[in-house]
């Protein structure tokens, strides 16, 4: 007899299984029907639902007898083969057994399931996967072997300051990383170092665990779960071959268990991808990278000289050529001395090439192909391996791809199967989590150069080996190791083997099919780095098609997200293509300027945002070759200029410029403690030329034709002046701003010049916005005085008064200087308290609103008004279309109403008289004024306005929200009609306005309402709480049963997703619950989902009968989805049901057939706190099962009550520490034990429950020391 856990167990079922139709079918036979079963998705593949299905039934869910359920189940089932294993193709009957002994909470689980240790015993032997983590000593006992080629015997040389550095990261003292990349190119000594490190760690912290992820384990669910409850160091190496979906699974393991710490070799092309799964997984701060760079010759020959110190003594010739050649990839040395010893390579002056390394690498891959068995000639073996070599990593069960390979390596399938069992005993080829790779994977490289490329020529292998796998799934592995095997021969002059397989790969690929794009550019990031023109090129082609999408994107836009999607993907791989290739920076920018311009997405929260590729990324001044990007950037930035921008455009081409302005900034820097943000400043020497050529830019668009160019010129020029900001980490000095000082009165040169050239007021208050502060509290004398004089003229203009109402926004700090002379000699410095204080401001708003309006009146008669005002607010809108751009509108329109009354109506017809526009929005101003002035004729125009052009009926129906119907009578039938008969975009608003009607005749306008619910729920929710006072639980009660019937109807029709209305209506259910309860089915059915209603619980506790009632509709009810039940049980009842709630299952309970009971308890299960508040009605179930003959029936509910008793889910905690929903269910659990009022069977029951709780806590609170 051997314990397993459920992983175990699950792992064996999963292969007999894995597929939803079968296993479901047996998992059902078992006694858990579907409802209850685990969901089955992508997911949750067929492993994890075993697992959590296994588990399940470990918790009691049908019964104790599960095993010989589940062995019975499975040997009925018809024989289902083994996936991807024909060896295992016994039927499941024959093979298991399945016993339940002791149940247990496993240690370090803190995933909020019902876990067990089960007692699994075999028919026959089931095989036990080997463990996934290793020890370090043990893992390294097989590279320290006498007999190995590739070994780690020698001492680790060279490496010292990153060993040290390793250590520090790997110190449990000290603050410990979470994750430190090791990277480097193939055979540079990545996993030498990391083993030594993780070796060195495990002598010097023996009470932190040092392991290693063995190559061929699967980084699943079953292998996390060996890991230990605390600190650990892990080693996982070649990162860049695990899938994704395990590396992140990894990565969050070590994330929520503090003190582990993983090591990451990867090579250097992979960096990228295994950097974004880092940030997903949210460790960005969290690691450390550790680039290998070459060996020093000293060092390197230090190596050597110990390889070959035991044994035969080698030529020095040999000796002194293979050290200079280990500097750059220790891994030959170690290689090439083992083979000469073998007389597998020849230590002779003919080997002493440019070659040797590829002829050592050569000959072990010759050695590595010898290992096959007597039968199978070399040559096969050779080209098998080539070929294996070239679509690395593929998929262990792809039959038709060995067929593929069979063909082209003209060899029989066994034949391929033998070879592969070799390869796989020699671990040559490793198969793992499904896929299949050679290693070492430099060797991989060589075995695949040197049948790509002979004697310096295209041998043709890739484009045969292309065109013979275009078809097969590893097409896209298959192009990325051409792709790189290409890069690498051309890094020593050899043939561009993989242009012709490019052209075919261009070809093949649609790009009007966005799903392939979309599998295409998932797997193309290699390409950004070894064939970065191939790619964007291509890019170029894909983008050139797709026409710009202005983000963000409506709902139901289907098209554009395909659209969307496909960008998404390019846009980042046009910055690594730039990355690996500077000089296609102009052709990215092209792009990523044209999608920036329509892009409408916050630019802070889109990571790939192309205004943030091209700021961030692409023209920074903080790497080599800074300046020239910045060139080439101002460049395009001319270039885009001289075209206008898309009418649909949100932001100009001027945008590219803002990281050119910045006189500070913060780089991505990796430090030893991980990923920093480096603040930095930028040299004003440095960058001078640049801002010269930038301000003249600037100046040029800033006295062009186009406003919104303008003012965006203006913004710029503002953050040019700008001092240095000061990020955390940097001090900024006075000489650092001062340094500044010539370009800063240039660029206020350049804006005078604007200034001056400006006949737009909107302009000049852009001005005056971004000079005001430097003209009171900038460093420089000279800037001060200079940004005064520029204030003092732009202020010298009472025409832009208006412009300034209308933004809202005065200078509180520096009011307006109209009049006042720049004072001689300079000005002092200011402190920022100078001028108004803010606690003035809405008092000096209120004056400058006032003044504007009265200036307005005397100017212009209210045609004119209308007219100043429409263009003013039109202009605005050029610059700045998002909502709330003219905040003064409002206001500034309710001080011209209240001047000059007797001319609402002349302001009104003169506003209807225009063309849509930004003034409609705040319309409903003067129309409100009108209609509270005089009724009369106001009254007669409603019906005309309600048929106007489409901004004035919106402010018409605006108008009713703020209420219209009780001013007078006419009004009010004016609403009844359009809401009856109106335009259906009116409603929402039309029906908002409705408040008054429903505080009066609540059920008569529930009624009205009815009938445009669908129309209208935004505006019936907002009448409602308008109605109530905004205090829809108090208003609830003051309705009769006539008003609350009818407002309950209206809100079924509306919803119940608004809490507002949840609280309205748990507050009807207290006079009407058994119509709520109604409802609330229907609404669940509806929608397929149960709706939430807050307050509802505590509103039924004095209804148990209406309770009772609907409990024994719910279980005759066949609810789908299976969900939908125990979301509307917990909806009514709530997580912990009250004492009215108890009296209606107690009444169920007992009353209710048995087929009925069971499904109340399914339905129950989410009431977390239900069987542990109320055990009467644990003494009730206990009874009714206890007096029924036992049937499967009486099991399942007697599992599911015992099921009730462990919650839901807990929350992770603290290591030693159990989470506190546990820790609840414990002390209530133990409370019920101890209560001598109660059944003896019910007391029993609770003990029961008690002693699993304390088994769950033990297994939370288990450490590391207590193993």
């Amino acid at each position: 007899m051997e314990s397993l856990p459920p992983e175990e167990i699950a792992a064996v079922f999963a292969a007999r299984f894995p597929d939803p139709l079968s296993a479901q079918q047996v998992i059902a036979q078992v006694g858990l029907p579907r409802e209850r079963q685990p969901g089955w998705t992508a997911a949750l593949p067929a492993l994890a639902w075993w697992i959590e299905t296994i588990r399940l039934l470990a918790a009691g869910a049908v019964g104790p007898d599960w095993p010989s359920r589940l062995e019975t189940a499975a040997a009925a089932f018809p024989q289902s083969a083994a996936a991807g294993d024909e060896s295992q193709s016994s039927t499941a009957g024959e093979q298991i057994g399945v016993a339940i002994g002791n149940v247990s909470a496993p240690s370090g689980q803190a995933t909020g399931v019902n876990n067990g240790t089960i007692n699994f015993y075999a028919g026959h032997e089931v095989p036990r996967r080997p463990p996934a983590f290793l020890p370090v000593a043990e893992h390294l006992a097989s590279w320290l072997a006498p007999d190995a080629i590739h070994h780690h015997r020698a001492t680790l040389v060279g490496r010292e300051s990153q060993l040290r550095r390793l250590l520090d990261d790997l110190d449990p003292v000290g603050e410990r990383v979470r994750v430190v990349l090791v990277t480097g190119p193939g055979g540079r000594g990545k996993s030498r170092l990391a083993l030594e490190a993780l070796r060195r760690a495990a002598d010097r912290w023996p009470e932190v665990p040092a392991l290693v992820l063995q190559e061929e384990a699967t980084l699943d669910g079953i292998a996390l779960a060996e890991l230990p409850d605390g600190a650990a160091s892990i080693l996982v190496e070649d990162v860049h071959k695990r899938s994704e979906a395990h590396l992140l699974s990894l990565l969050a393991q070590a994330k929520k268990t503090p003190g582990t710490v993983l090591i990451l070799t990867t090579r250097g092309l992979h960096h990228a991808a295994v950097n974004q799964a880092v940030h997903r997984a949210g460790l960005d701060g969290d690691r450390d990278v550790i680039e290998l760079t070459t060996l020093d010759l000293r060092a390197a020959q230090m190596l050597v000289d110990e390889l070959v110190a035991d044994g035969p003594p080698l030529p020095d010739v040999f000796v002194e050529h293979l050290a200079r050649v280990g500097c750059d990839c220790p891994l030959v040395a170690v290689v090439a001395v083992e083979l000469a010893r073998r007389d597998k390579l020849a230590p002779v002056p003919l080997a002493l090439d440019q070659g040797f390394r590829d002829e050592v690498l050569l000959a072990f891959s010759d050695e590595i192909a010898g290992r096959v068995p007597e039968g199978i000639d070399q040559p096969t073996a050779t080209r098998f391996l080539k070929y294996v070599c070239a679509i690395a990593p593929f998929r262990v069960n792809d039959h038709d791809l060995y067929d593929k390979i069979a063909t082209l390596a003209k060899a029989p399938p066994e034949d391929l199967v033998t070879i592969r069992h070799a390869f796989r005993e020699a671990h040559v080829l490793v198969e793992a989590h499904g896929q299949a790779w050679v290693r070492p994977e430099i060797v991989a490289d060589e075995v695949l150069a040197r049948a790509a490329a002979v004697g310096g020529h295209d041998s043709g292998f890739a484009l045969r080996v292309w065109r013979a796998l275009s078809e097969t799934s590893s097409r896209w592995s298959l192009v990325a190791n051409l792709a790189e095997v290409s890069w690498r021969l051309s890094e020593t002059d050899g043939p561009d083997i993989f242009e012709p397989v490019w052209l075919d790969v261009v070809a093949q690929i649609d790009l009007t099919d966005l799903v392939e794009i979309h599998a295409f550019l998932t797997r193309a990031t290699i390409l950004a780095e070894v064939q970065p023109t191939r790619l964007f090129s291509l890019l170029d082609q894909l983008l050139a098609m797709l026409t710009p999408v202005q983000r963000p994107l409506g709902m139901h836009d289907l098209a554009a997200r395909q659209v969307e999607k496909a960008l998404d993907q390019a846009v980042p791989l046009l910055a690594r293509c730039v990355a690996a290739k500077p000089a296609l920076l102009a052709g990215a920018l092209d792009h990523l300027c044209a999608l920036a311009l329509v892009d409408g997405r916050p630019v802070h929260q889109t990571p790939d945002h192309p205004v943030r590729l091209v700021t961030e990324r692409l023209t920074t001044m903080d790497r080599p070759g800074s300046v020239t990007a910045a060139r080439t950037a101002i460049e395009k930035v001319e270039a885009w200029s001289a075209k206008p921008d898309p009418l649909d455009a949100v932001r100009t081409p001027l945008f590219a410029l803002e990281s050119l302005v910045a006189k500070s900034a913060m780089s991505t820097v990796w430090h030893r403690d991980g990923i920093k943000l480096l603040p930095y400043l930028i040299s004003p020497d440095k960058t001078a030329d640049l801002r010269r050529r930038i301000r003249t830019l600037l100046i040029r668009e800033g006295t062009g034709p186009s406003l919104r160019r303008t003012c965006e010129a203006v913004d710029l020029l503002g953050a040019a002046l700008h001092e240095p900001a000061q990020y955390v980490g940097m001090t900024v000095t006075l000489d650092n701003i001062l340094a500044w000082e010539s370009e800063d009165l240039a660029t206020l040169g350049a804006m005078s010049e604007i200034a001056e050239a400006a006949t737009e007021p909107l302009v000049r208050r852009r001005l005056r916005d971004q000079v005001s502060w430097h003209a009171t509290r900038a460093r420089s004398q000279a800037v001060r005085t200079a940004a005064l004089t520029l204030v003092t003229e732009l202020d010298e203009h009472p025409e832009d008064d208006l412009t300034a109402a209308l933004l809202g926004a005065p200078d509180v700090l520096l009011p307006s200087r109209r009049g006042i002379p720049v004072p001689t000699g300079g000005t002092p410095r200011a402190d920022e308290d100078l001028g108004i204080r803010a606690e003035q401001r809405w008092q000096a708003l209120a004056t400058m609103w006032a003044t504007v309006a009265t200036a307005l009146w005397a100017e212009h008669d209210a045609a004119g008004i209308i007219e100043t005002l429409n263009e003013r607010l039109r202009k605005i809108d050029q610059v700045q279309p998002a909502e709330r751009a003219a905040p003064g509108a409002r206001p500034l329109l309710q001080h011209l109403c209240q001047a000059w009354p007797d001319r609402l109506r002349d302001l009104a017809n003169a506003a209807i008289g225009l063309a849509d526009g930004p003034l409609d929005d705040y319309l409903y101003v003067v129309f409100d004024a009108w209609a509270r002035h005089d009724s009369d004729t106001f009254s007669l125009a409603i019906p005309t306005l309600l048929h106007g052009r489409s901004g004035v009926r919106r402010a018409a129906a605006r108008g009713f929200t703020l209420g219209w119907s009780e001013l007078d009578t006419r009004f009010e039938m004016i609403q009844i009609e359009a809401l009856r008969a109106g335009d259906p975009d009116l409603r929402d608003q039309l029906a908002a306005g409705t408040a008054p009607q429903l505080r009066r005749d609540p059920a008569g306008t529930a009624q009205l309402l009815a009938d445009v619910a669908r129309d209208a729920p935004w505006g019936i929710t907002q009448a409602l709480q308008a109605a109530g006072n905004y205090d829809l639980e108090a208003w609830g009660g003051t309705l009769d049963n006539e008003a609350a019937l009818a407002i309950l109807n209206l809100t079924q029709l509306i919803g119940w997703d608004d809490t507002n209305i949840q609280c309205l209506v748990a507050s009807i259910a207290r006079r009407l619950p058994a119509q709520v309860l109604t409802a609330l089915t229907a609404l669940g059915i509806e929608d397929s989902r149960a709706p939430d209603v807050v307050g509802l619980p505590e509103a039924l506790d004095q209804h148990p009968t209406e309770i009772a009632a609907w409990l024994r509709r719910l279980t005759l009810t066949d609810l789908r989805p299976w969900t939908l039940l125990p979301g509307l049980v917990l909806t009514v009842l709530g997580s912990r049901p009250t004492d009215g709630a108890e009296l209606a299952l107690v009444d169920v309970v007992e009353t209710a057939e048995l087929k009925q009971l069971a499904r109340l308890l399914r339905g129950l299960r989410q009431c977390d706190g239900l069987v542990i508040a109320r055990p009467n009605f644990v003494s009730a179930v206990l009874a009714r099962i206890g007096a029924a003959p036992p049937t499967e029936l009486t099991d399942e509910i007697d599992a599911r009550l015992r099921d009730m008793l462990h919650p839901t889910f807990w929350s992770l905690s603290r290591p030693g520490e159990a989470p506190q929903e546990l820790v609840y269910h414990r002390e209530q659990t133990a409370e019920r034990a101890r209560d001598e009022a109660l059944p003896v069977e019910t007391k029993a029951f609770y003990m029961s429950g008690l002693k699993w709780l304390e088994a769950a806590i033990a297994a939370e609170t288990k450490t590391g020391d207590d193993e």
